[in-house]
């Protein structure tokens, strides 16, 4: 069949090859062995309402299809296909520049330390909440300074303990987690 790029063209290719499909019609041939030429000729009328859809989905079901009940609802069917795909890549473009918003603001903040606006401690605050031996809770992480094997232990928000650094706990690595945090990035496996 020949490239049809006009929504008439489209319309008009498939109610011929509906006009066709009609006249193997078991029911008006009295033939059942009908039913599969039938069956077959049916489909080649869908396809170009279907293409007809796809190509012009903002438009209403054109004239030629409106009066054939089958052929309209083809019609309809895939402009309802469509326009939802269309919704559902808005919808993932949309969380996509929520999200890069997010991460843009959240560098501004990082880059001017405003931990409060981070919903973060300080880096010198939880820093020295560690050195107490007190755990901390920050991002679903759970931090604790462990003394006597001079370790800070992490425990990731899946339950998996890692070594967060040897050695007391400094302001330098703990900002360095705060940021992370910030991130939105998760320490240890992820499953």
């Amino acid at each position: 069949m020949t490239h049809m790029d006009d929504l008439f063209s489209l319309a008009l290719a498939a109610r011929c090859q509906w006009v066709l499909a009609t006249c193997l019609d078991p029911e008006l041939t009295g033939d059942k062995r009908d039913i599969d030429p039938y069956g077959i000729a049916m489909e080649r009328a869908e396809d170009p309402a279907r293409e007809a859809a796809q190509a012009f989905a903002d438009e209403p079901c054109p004239p030629l299809l409106v009066d054939v009940p089958f052929l309209c609802g083809v019609f309809e069917h895939e402009v309802a296909l469509v326009l939802a795909d269309r919704a559902a890549a808005i919808d993932a473009a949309e969380r996509d520049l929520a999200r890069e918003r997010e991460r843009q603001c959240a560098e501004v903040l990082i880059a001017n330390e405003d931990w409060e606006a981070l919903h973060l401690p300080t880096p010198d605050r939880l820093t020295a909440k560690l050195l107490t031996g007190e755990p901390a809770e920050v991002c679903c992480h759970r931090l604790e300074y462990e003394e006597e094997l001079d370790i800070v232990w992490f425990t990731s928000p899946y339950g998996v303990d890692g070594v967060l650094c040897s050695g007391a706990p400094d302001v330098a690595t703990i900002k360095s987690f705060l940021i992370d945090m910030a991130r939105g990035v998760e320490y240890g496996p992820i499953p």
